[in-house]
């Protein structure tokens, strides 16, 4: 089985030397299959390995002790860093199987004890977080530093990890009569925000899916006002003409006041019988002569007030 695992091994190290980004283990390296104890370059970190059982645990100096103080040997050790990614890790072997392989994001102090090793351009990286987004075919990774990237079908296949997170209610989207970009934290239900262009290229420029309306928003009018509204994830405005024509003429909702709760009467307007006659033609049409302003019935308020 072991000759097994380690040619195995050589072959996914030719197959390195052809695409050059590709992270595998070094090949037939006796340290990988045996038990002992392992130093690493970077650090004073102990490793023991038991070989039968799979297990590699870090020693504490006490633990190492313990086992007789065995003189530690080298663990085959490489240092790797993305394309576009300025931090350098560094990656241990103690098997072929990535299970195996424990990873360290290395600091300067650390790179200067390994002896400033070159490092080499890895597809995968432990710790990179691979997605997707609704709203587009793209896939991204955010590398273990924090760092965001778009990858290309290349960045992709060297990664060689087959599966990433779809994002399957998240996205983002863009209105074909304005330039706001909007990021969708939950596109079922509607929600979300507008973003800026720092924002957007935070994210590594998802590519936003155009559309005319999104989920979850409203055009309106208010009781008596000529003005077409939008009411979305990013912003609440007047629609210009262009604007509500370029999203297919929606019909509006009207939204109309809550009848009212305060005591009026012809006293209340300062003498001013426009202010009551609009007052009363306001409130006529949805809830009646709701202060009592008309008491004849003959759709004129406050007769006393006209003078």
């Amino acid at each position: 089985m072991k000759r097994m695992k380690r040619l195995g091994a050589i072959l996914a190290a030719a197959i390195v030397g052809l695409t050059g980004a590709a992270v595998v283990a070094p090949a037939a390296n006796a340290a990988i299959y045996s038990s002992g104890v392992f130093s690493i370059p970077y650090s004073g970190d102990l490793y023991n390995v038991n070989a039968s059982s799979g297990e590699i645990r870090k020693l504490t100096f006490a633990e190492w002790q313990s086992l007789g103080s065995p003189a530690p040997r080298p663990a085959p050790t490489e240092f790797k860093k993305y394309a576009w990614s300025p931090t350098i890790y560094a990656v241990t072997f103690f098997g072929d199987q990535r299970s195996e392989w424990v990873w360290a994001k290395v600091t300067y102090d650390q790179w200067q004890r390994a002896g400033f090793p070159a490092p080499s351009t890895a597809g995968w990286i432990e710790g990179t977080y691979f997605y997707k987004w609704a709203t587009s075919p793209e896939l991204f990774a955010i590398a273990p530093d924090g760092v965001y990237k778009k990858l290309t079908a290349s960045e992709w296949a060297q990664a060689q990890v087959g599966t990433f997170n779809n994002r399957s209610n998240e996205g983002f989207f863009k209105y074909s009569w304005d330039n706001t970009i909007i990021r969708m934290t939950n596109i079922a239900g509607g929600s979300g925000y507008g973003i800026n262009y720092n924002q957007w290229a935070a994210e590594a420029f998802p590519t936003p899916q155009v559309v005319g309306r999104v989920p979850g928003d409203t055009v309106y009018q208010n009781y008596r006002d000529p003005n077409i509204w939008y009411a979305g994830p990013a912003f609440n405005r007047i629609l210009t003409a262009a604007e509500w024509r370029a999203m297919g003429s929606p019909a509006p909702q009207v939204r109309t006041p809550n009848r009212p709760t305060d005591s009026r009467n012809c006293d209340s307007f300062g003498g001013s019988w426009r202010a009551a006659q609009d007052t009363f033609e306001y409130w006529f049409p949805l809830y009646g002569d709701v202060y009592g302003l008309d008491g004849n019935r003959d759709g004129i308020a406050c007769n006393a007030l006209r003078g």
